[in-house]
């Protein structure tokens, strides 16, 4: 799986040590070191795609259930090159979601949300790929700020349509990794959105 995604702060360093990093700064370390992962890759000349999907809950859909969707769709297009490069991935129901977990503390869909459109307007991305039925206000916000700063808008229908798309079993092969860390993450943070809520309430 090497570099098709970017790693998530969660499996570079321990929950002790996230919850103690966020409950002292706040976010703004995690968003440092994805910055930082971000400039590195694109350096190292890699395409760098994020993963635009709904999550907030509908009457039809959970949020875990548009989490899903969007990892296994994820799965299905991890190893595929894109413009002559190796893409690498940044999915924020993985990266952002179990940081900012809105089903604990629904404040915190605002803060995601600024931190998502923090990393966008760096610059680093080269696409994004857009996936679902509908597109959410969330996306459109999202693709909006896409367009802005000229990155690189991408259907995903058309996205899997290229060659070198990785077989049907490598597929779920790739969904499953995902959701292992996706789980491992979710569990491993359950405190993490309580330190960032009363971090926001310090006068």
């Amino acid at each position: 799986m090497g570099k098709e995604i970017l790693v998530p702060i969660g499996n570079i360093v321990t929950p002790a040590q996230e919850r103690l990093i966020v409950r002292s700064e706040g976010i703004n370390p995690v968003e440092i070191f994805y910055e930082g992962e971000l400039r590195r890759l694109k350096e190292e000349g890699y395409y760098l795609m994020y993963f635009c999907a709904p999550l907030r809950a509908t009457d039809q859909k959970s949020v875990f259930r548009h989490s899903k969707e969007a990892l296994r769709a994820a799965g299905r297009v991890l190893g595929a090159g894109f413009n002559g490069k190796d893409v690498v991935y940044f999915i924020p129901h993985l990266h952002v979601f179990p940081l900012c977990n809105e089903l604990r503390n629904p404040e915190l869909r605002n803060i995601a949300k600024g931190f998502n459109r923090l990393l966008l307007l760096g610059s680093y991305f080269n696409g994004l790929l857009k996936f679902g039925d509908q597109i959410s206000q969330g996306m459109n916000d999202e693709i909006e700020t896409a367009q802005d700063v000229g990155m690189q808008i991408v259907n995903y229908e058309d996205f899997i349509k290229l060659a070198g798309l990785p077989s049907p079993e490598q597929a779920l092969d790739n969904f499953v990794y995902l959701d292992r860390i996706f789980n491992f993450q979710i569990l491993s943070h359950d405190s993490i959105s309580s330190f960032l809520m009363e971090r926001k309430k310090l006068p």
